[in-house]
């Protein structure tokens, strides 16, 4: 059993793969594209939020593991998947990643309290990536009670994913993007935040957990909590957020932006407003912006039991009402083609008129799924379902459907 706790739990998690214990591979991606699948991923397994719900590829007891070292395995999952798509195998090339590794964090000793030790300790490859990811997930203490903290440790782990792409296209180590990707985060939570003209308590508290998350020094943080004090749209605006990085780490500021203003779940028409010209300027679909919310209503909604404030039903119910009206417009804009796709597969429409009088066996739930999978692949707006944690929008689009589908989806209602 893997103990992320002890020593040389990388090389276990490393065994146990190669011997079949669990699976790894590019399978998570069911044929999406590298950018999607790695940008969803992160979402269904929540390390975009810097909260482990999920992991990729293990599956074995962790009701003993801490949040830290479930988060620390499910960093060095991503990154691993990370490598397999750049490399496009299902085959763990087990030294080179490891080196990969290496070499990525290369710059990360410099800047870390484990730098005194390397004089006095001849550690192995492995013992120094498991030190550098247990470093990795650590927060600066941030004193709150409110929802998006009590979940968090390193919020900007997501990081290391982005940059770790770069190396493998280019070799840049974390140490030549990282400054430059987390000022564009927390430009993008200023921003977001000030919009409304105030700057509220959630609104502050993201900032706080962002900026306790950044590996900056601390003349650089006193520079944005400057920032969040003055009025950052007034005087810099969006065009101090480069719009000319790779697409995933564009998403990701759309992913941020849109946390931050729905952290009070609720969004005004300015903040709206600014979401759309965040997008416009990022130069991505409006699609995108869509997804986005509803893909962190959704992490919310399933996580509700953790997120303190979100225990009341009143609540609860707001954010659910607003998830579902955010897929009914995405689904709409695909209506006919979502329409010609499913009267063509009898079986599956059979399943769901099924589904609504008796429950669904083990394999016939199977078969919607995969059914369900390969109708959206012709509809990229939809590809989130393909992807890891798809499965858990599926009830939710089975509610839906039928407002938009034929009579046969609404027999048995």
């Amino acid at each position: 059993m893997l103990n992320p706790g002890a020593k040389n739990w990388l090389n276990k998690y490393l065994d146990l793969a190669e011997s079949g214990a669990f699976s790894v591979g590019r399978k998570v991606c069911n044929g999406n594209a590298a950018s999607e699948c790695i940008h969803a991923s992160a979402f269904s397994t929540g390390l975009v939020f810097g909260y482990p719900a999920r992991f990729l590829f293990y599956h074995d007891d962790d009701a003993k593991w801490t949040l830290d070292e479930r988060l620390k395995v499910l960093l060095f999952e991503h990154m691993l998947l990370d490598h397999l798509v750049y490399h496009d195998t299902d085959t763990l090339d087990r030294d080179m990643f490891v080196q990969d590794l290496i070499e990525f964090y290369s710059g990360y000793h410099s800047i870390s309290v484990l730098n005194v030790f390397r004089f006095f300790v001849k550690e192995s490859s492995t013992i120094k990536l498991e030190q550098i990811f247990t470093r990795r997930v650590q927060i600066r203490k941030v004193y709150s009670q409110k929802f998006w903290v009590n979940y968090l440790c390193n919020s900007l782990v997501f990081l290391d994913v982005l940059a770790f792409r770069d190396f493998l296209k280019k070799g840049n180590t974390l140490a030549y993007n990282y400054t430059e990707y987390a000022d564009g985060v927390l430009r993008t939570i200023i921003l977001a935040s000030q919009i409304d003209g105030s700057v509220d308590v959630q609104e502050k508290t993201i900032f706080d957990v962002f900026l306790a998350s950044a590996l900056i020094d601390d003349e650089q943080r006193a520079h944005y909590i400057n920032l969040l004090r003055e009025d950052m749209s007034r005087t810099e605006g969006l065009d101090r957020i480069d719009d000319a990085q790779p697409l995933l780490y564009r998403l990701y500021l759309l992913d941020i932006a849109v946390l931050t203003i729905f952290s009070d779940l609720q969004a005004l028409d300015v903040e709206m407003d600014f979401l759309e010209r965040l997008r416009i300027h990022l130069h991505l679909e409006e699609d995108h912006l869509d997804q986005s919310i509803a893909l962190i209503q959704a992490f919310v909604i399933q996580h509700n039991h953790k997120v303190t404030f979100l225990q009341e039903n009143s609540a609860y119910e707001k954010l659910f009402s607003s998830f579902s009206a955010r897929w009914v417009k995405i689904l709409g804009r695909n209506k006919d083609k979502l329409v010609e796709e499913l009267s063509e597969s009898k079986e599956l429409i059979a399943l769901v008129k099924k589904s609504l009088t008796q429950e669904l066996s083990e394999e016939e739930k199977t078969k919607v799924s995969d059914q369900f999978k390969d109708i959206i692949k012709s509809m990229p707006a939809l590809a989130i379902f393909m992807l890891p944690g798809g499965a858990l929008l599926l009830p939710i689009i089975l509610k839906i459907i039928p407002t938009l589908l034929p009579s046969a989806f609404r027999d048995n209602d």
